[in-house]
């Protein structure tokens, strides 16, 4: 027999669902459900135990009995860890950091783009100043001083 549960870690006002598993899927009858060695719930046809917005006191170790085929059995007992929810005055932050961040990095990228832009027009001006710019001519020979 397996007691299998929706989460070993669950978070504080959270749901836990909690199931006693035959072996090849054989029908367990007159289940108890334990934590911490006391008894939580019987159910005849092994219904699901479920524990509806946990506490920190949910927390223990679980496990359950029943009859397998008309025999007692027992499963290994389940480790059930609730974490404390904690809930921030801060949580605002938690949205406006991330849009900062995306907001920042999308003018960033925006002003690589038109320096790029700026920088490739600047730099086909002084080609073509270089192109157009009148070459000067060479002095002529004189023909006296040869």
């Amino acid at each position: 027999m397996l007691l299998q549960a929706s989460a070993e870690e669950v978070l504080e006002g959270e749901s836990l669902f909690l199931r006693c598993h035959g072996w090849r899927n054989w029908k367990i009858k007159k289940v108890i459900y334990y934590k911490d060695d006391m008894a939580l719930k019987y159910s005849y046809k092994n219904q699901v135990f479920s524990i509806t917005n946990a506490s920190l006191n949910d927390s223990g170790s679980y496990f359950c009995k029943g009859l397998l085929q008309k025999q007692p059995c027992v499963s290994e007992p389940l480790r059930i860890t609730v974490i404390k929810a904690y809930r921030t005055k801060y949580m605002w932050l938690q949205i406006i950091v991330p849009l900062l961040v995306a907001t920042l990095f999308a003018v960033d990228t925006g002003l690589f783009f038109l320096t790029e832009q700026q920088f490739k027009s600047l730099l086909k001006i002084k080609e073509t100043e270089k192109v157009n710019k009148p070459r000067k001519s060479l002095p002529k020979p004189d023909p006296e001083k040869s």
